[in-house]
């Protein structure tokens, strides 16, 4: 549904934020998201949970943990 709601959008610094309840959750997601685009992950999606991240700036979709989201 992310992606789609990226593609729908006529503005290019659409930010989106997806949550999982679970770490491994948020990391299959996210790599999957991923792959279905033929990105890279932590380019275009990425991910950020606990101490682990693999994301930057222009990350357009980003899979966090629910605990993360207090924080961004």
């Amino acid at each position: 549904m992310a992606q789609y709601l990226l593609e729908a959008s006529t503005n290019k610094a659409t930010k989106i934020l997806l949550s999982q309840p679970r770490r491994v959750g948020a990391v299959s997601v996210a790599r999957h998201i991923a792959k279905q685009k033929g990105v890279r992950l932590g380019s275009d999606v990425g991910f950020q949970i606990g101490g682990r991240k693999a994301c930057w700036d222009q990350t357009s979709i980003l899979v966090v943990t629910l605990g993360m989201i207090p924080y961004l």
